[in-house]
């Protein structure tokens, strides 16, 4: 999903959430590609003492063949000079139980754009899942834009 087309099926946990899509205007400069991003405030600094989730629509895997490796992508900027705070991505069922927990742990900056890839585990295939972005910060005040996400898919192995 490159994020600039209809985004009603993505979901954030709750009104004050840190999560936001459109254009980013700070840091980062830009979308990795279009105009589009999720990020954790666009215009400013993320909030301190900050939990909150993003998730993506349902991926549906049921008639993929279990053999199969696939692969979360996505590309990502970090702006996090602190080190309590960053995001832990997780992949849950339909109801938001967690069926694989810490896939990777997004903390620290980036200068640029980077790729990831990201091994979806066997609990995970032939069912229906969504991919969560959970955010965190502790209580002290906010250094840094955040985290950013754009481009994201499902592959098979390369």
């Amino acid at each position: 999903d490159d994020l600039e087309s209809d985004l009603s099926e993505w979901e954030t946990d709750n009104i004050e959430t840190d999560w936001q899509s459109g254009s980013p205007s700070g840091t980062p400069a830009s979308a990795f590609s279009g105009d589009n991003v999720f990020g954790t405030m666009l215009e400013s600094p993320f909030n301190p003492n900050s939990f909150s989730s993003l998730h993506s629509p349902v991926i549906d895997l049921t008639e993929v063949n279990q053999t199969k490796n696939l692969f979360l992508t996505f590309r990502y900027f970090l702006d996090i000079d602190t080190d309590g705070a960053g995001a832990f991505v997780n992949l849950v069922d339909e109801s938001g139980v967690v069926i694989a927990a810490d896939l990777t742990i997004l903390a620290g900056s980036t200068k640029d754009w980077k790729g990831i890839l990201v091994a979806i585990p066997e609990a995970a295939k032939g069912t229906k899942f969504k991919i969560e972005w959970l955010f965190f910060s502790d209580d002290f005040e906010s250094q840094g834009s955040g985290v950013f996400i754009d481009d994201i898919g499902i592959e098979l192995a390369p």
